[in-house]
């Protein structure tokens, strides 16, 4: 089933932009390297004795972007695999929820 919004996020400049971000279950996020010359991923930081759940490759200038749904309500972090100072969070509501 086709996500019913997608929400872009940039990683240039080692940031993701934007850094923290609000969407409802269902709908996707695109993760683009929009031109940094170093390759960067999109990689959930889960809490203590829970599983990864979104894990992008590593991502170039001009490579594909890196698309995920998210079903569950509940807050994501993440950050680059190569640089951990790159860090971002996904704020999931549930549909329900204003």
């Amino acid at each position: 089933m086709a996500p019913t919004k997608t929400h872009p996020v940039s990683m240039d400049g080692f940031d993701f932009t934007p850094r923290e971000l609000t969407i409802k279950a269902g709908e996707a996020v695109e993760w683009t390297n929009t031109a940094d010359p170093d390759w960067h991923s999109a990689t959930h930081v889960p809490d203590a004795g829970r599983k990864v759940v979104f894990d992008s490759p590593d991502i170039f200038a001009g490579d594909p972007a890196y698309s995920f749904t998210f079903d569950a309500a509940g807050k994501y972090d993440y950050h680059c695999r190569n640089h951990s100072h790159m860090k971002g969070v996904i704020t999931v509501e549930s549909v329900s929820e204003k």
